[in-house]
């Protein structure tokens, strides 16, 4: 991620997703969107750490590209890929607790949270294609 803004962004999501699950775990842990809103938090951690980076490897590619570099963006693209799919299905079960009238506030929190985290991951989607393929 080169653009500060959206790191900053990402970062004040999770921590407002982070208070959400302190908050709503006890009540919740059992049912399948607040699961789905789990496994979205570890991928965004993980999308997080992996923009941290890790010190590169001395071995390089062919290309003169660090190896440690060239899988740590293939890396970083398949969690925003399935950070997104995530979002998609935590949406959808969202959707579905609001149209029944099921515990409406922290779901519409969710709904919203959710979708801000999908267009955050694709905006860093959209930038790794812009730098192509490495």
């Amino acid at each position: 991620m080169s653009q500060p803004h959206i790191r900053e962004a990402l970062l004040r999501e999770l921590a407002v997703l982070d208070g959400i699950i302190y908050k709503n775990k006890n009540q919740f842990r059992r049912s399948l969107w607040f699961r789905n809103v789990l496994h979205l938090r570890r991928v965004t951690r993980r999308v997080v750490a992996e923009d941290s980076g890790a010190p590169p490897l001395e071995e390089h590619s062919m290309e003169g590209t660090p190896l440690a570099e060239r899988v740590s963006r293939r890396g970083a693209e398949e969690q925003l890929r399935l950070m997104s799919a995530l979002a998609l299905t935590c949406f959808d079960q969202l959707r579905e607790n609001i149209r029944a009238s099921y515990f409406i506030p922290v779901s519409t929190l969710c709904l919203a949270l959710v979708a801000r985290l999908r267009k955050i991951a694709d905006l860093l989607l959209r930038e790794c294609a812009r730098h192509g393929p490495e």
